[in-house]
């Protein structure tokens, strides 16, 4: 089937659904009511105390003086001396006397104190002696307490009783069919478990402080307060059980009934958890908890308190983490059979049993070979032959194989293909529920059959020399799942990826082309692609291919797909921000790019590549450089620098493979050159 007979894949749905948007936005519009009606509760208790009379009167403690008589006595002498020529001098002296009488209360001593009490308080012998700095910080401490914290820790209580209640309304909706069975992405879990969260904490608190308000009279009650809080509470209860209900959390059990099984064969949760993160990509949503440290838990959070709060401490936080709404459940029923069932919030979700004698995968000779070999026979190693320059070391669907860029991985056994099928099976059902996380990595997958088979020619055949396997395994997925783009992506690979024919290198090339343009616009951005297995392949070989069509038609360095290619290298590298991760296909990227410039007659400068210590001990970009470096700058096969990156790139069985054919050598060297070459560098 051809790219146009299936969806080229569609701009994902946003990640928040409308449901959440619309809780929001009604949380945060009920906080304003909430803030407008506690503004008016206020002002109508201001305005109720203004309108009582309250008379204030100041009272003296001491009782009330009489009056005093003030005598203020003045008296004037005048004194008239008479004086009489001839005569004696005579004085006269009169006298007169003015009383004015003024009523005055008495003091009163401050405080109300008697005079004796004043003085004593002003002597120097009555002063206290002074308090000890410890003893004065006990009593400060001790007033603190009974005047501010011992009236708060009594609404602790209320509002910890306040939390626990909106935690068991959620846990009540969680059973509601629109709120269990919702579906969700990561983005939106992280809005409504931070809504429900705030909520929770908030609500509670201004429940508590509205209620302390009103008994001191500075809030005036307010029916339709009241109500706009309940309303918020029970908006965040419907926050929470939203988050609890569509939280990724898997509760996965593998057990073994297989009497025939032993160390080698049998199936552990670690093989199923393993392929499941492999064929799911890089993906934050799945978690997995252990019973073991809900169990450290809960000891240790008995162990700091006996007190209420803290038990309801405990309580939500084990309650939140004890929430596992994903369980399942395998067992291994025999060498190369097993059941798994998968169950959401206690419903069961799908059962079925795995027997890989039977079709579709027992006919295939990966799967024969696994599960019957041969006693007298070793296995076999495929060596590997991989198209271009290089394979593409970042496989789609995370990296399956391990090893070397190249190498041959060991072949599998019937546990991992066990573990690849049941993990198929539990990615289709997660996929079901939160589609948002998992459709770029299934990229229209419905099958888990199909979805098995293409990791299963990912991990193990794809790197092999021979590609009959592969291409078996990939035609029987593409048949199971005729709308599995990546099935079709990796066919398409696998028939040709040692082509050399330059119509063929075409063709091939312009299928990369849009099917990489289609990509970008699924995911959204160019900074979404950098961690996403299929673009970068479908990148790598696209570059690899484009330059195999330009060593052998140069004159097509400005035509539609060199031009094409190099925008696409361009924006790729632009538009990706370096990182330790993605550090060797970027410089893989940008080797390409200096042989796509060459070919357009653009100068390039290759030193800081020939210079980089790190590239030169890595086959596989050694190689791509001395390739460039044969190519596009002429040099011989003498020069050091390219004999030594091309020996390099010879400890890879890849390209010691591909080298005889590569059409960047094998157009400016002959082929007596390129054979002595392999044989003195054995």
């Amino acid at each position: 089937m051809s790219d146009d007979a299936i969806a080229p894949g569609k701009r994902r749905a946003p990640a928040v659904t409308p449901g959440v948007v619309i809780l929001v936005s009604l949380a945060i519009l009920l906080f304003v009511l909430i803030g407008a009606l506690i503004g008016s509760a206020r002002d109508a208790a201001a305005g109720d105390t203004a309108d009582k009379s309250v008379e204030c009167e100041s009272t003296c403690t001491a009782d009330e003086a009489e009056p005093v008589t003030e005598s203020i006595t003045v008296r004037e002498t005048v004194v008239a001396t008479a004086t009489a020529e001839g005569s004696a001098q005579e004085s006269v002296t009169t006298t007169e006397t003015t009383t004015t009488t003024t009523s005055t209360p008495a003091p009163t001593p401050a405080g109300g104190c008697s005079d004796d009490e004043s003085e004593k308080e002003s002597s120097p012998c009555s002063t206290p002696t002074p308090t000890p700095p410890t003893a004065a910080f006990g009593e400060a401490w001790d007033e603190y307490w009974k005047s501010q914290l011992e009236p708060l820790a009594g609404s602790v209580g209320f509002i910890a009783g306040a939390a626990l209640a909106m935690f068991v309304l959620a846990r009540l909706l969680m059973e509601l069919p629109p709120i269990r069975m919702r579906q969700s992405s990561r983005v939106d879990r992280r809005i409504v478990g931070t809504t429900g969260i705030s909520l929770l904490v908030s609500v509670p608190l201004v429940i508590s402080a509205v209620g302390a308000a009103t008994q001191q009279n500075t809030l005036a009650p307010d029916v339709a307060l009241l109500l706009a809080l309940g309303a918020e509470a029970i908006i965040g209860a419907i926050a929470l059980a939203c988050w609890l209900a569509s939280r990724m959390r898997l509760d996965l059990t593998v057990t073994s009934e297989a009497k025939d099984a032993d160390a080698t064969t049998n199936l552990t949760r670690d093989d199923v958890l393993r392929r499941l993160h492999s064929i799911a990509g890089p993906s934050r949503a799945v978690e997995v908890p252990t019973g073991a440290e809900l169990e450290t838990l809960s000891t240790s959070l008995t162990a700091l308190s006996s007190q209420g709060w803290i038990e309801g401490v405990k309580g939500i936080v084990l309650f939140v983490l004890g929430i596992v709404p994903w369980k399942i459940t395998v067992t291994q029923h025999g060498v190369n059979e097993a059941s798994v069932s998968i169950s959401r919030h206690d419903r069961l979700r799908k059962s079925a049993r795995v027997r890989l004698a039977s079709a579709p995968y027992g006919q295939l000779a990966v799967v024969a070979e696994a599960i019957a070999p041969p006693p007298d026979k070793p296995k076999k190693r495929p060596v590997l032959r991989l198209a271009g320059l290089y394979a593409a070391q970042a496989t789609p669907i995370a990296d399956a194989a391990t090893g070397s860029p190249g190498a041959a991985p060991t072949p599998p056994n019937s546990r991992d293909l066990l573990a690849t099928v049941i993990a198929a099976h539990v990615l289709v059902e997660l996929a079901a529920t939160e589609d948002h996380d998992f459709a770029p990595a299934l990229m229209g997958a419905t099958s888990p059959t199909s979805i098995a088979l293409v990791s299963i020619a990912i991990g193990w055949l794809l790197r092999g020399k021979d590609p009959t396997d592969a291409v078996a395994t990939l035609e029987a997925a593409t048949l199971a799942d005729p709308y599995n783009r990546l099935a079709q992506w990796m066919l398409d690979y696998a028939r040709n990826r040692a082509e050399v024919d330059p119509d063929r290198i075409l063709a091939y090339g312009e299928r990369l082309r849009d099917r990489l343009t289609a990509r970008k616009i699924e995911l959204g951005s160019v900074a979404r692609t950098r961690s996403d297995a299929p673009y970068k392949t479908a990148l790598a070989t696209l570059a690899a291919m484009t330059r195999n069509y330009l060593a052998q038609r140069p004159t097509q360095g400005s035509g539609a797909l060199a031009t094409d290619a190099h925008a696409l290298l361009t924006r790729w590298v632009d538009g990706v921000a370096p990182t330790t991760e993605n550090r060797m296909i970027r410089a893989r990227v940008k080797i390409d790019l200096l042989a796509l410039r060459a070919a357009r007659g653009e100068p390039g400068n290759a030193g800081p590549f020939i210079e980089d210590a790190a590239l030169a001990i890595d086959p596989i970009l050694a190689y791509s450089l001395g390739c460039y470096l044969v190519r596009w700058e002429r040099r011989p096969l003498s020069d050091d620098i390219v004999r030594e990156r091309l020996a390099t790139g010879l400890g890879n069985p890849a390209v010691r493979d591909f080298m005889p054919i590569d059409p960047e050598l094998t157009s400016v060297l002959s082929d007596s050159e390129i054979a002595g070459f392999l044989a003195a560098n054995r």
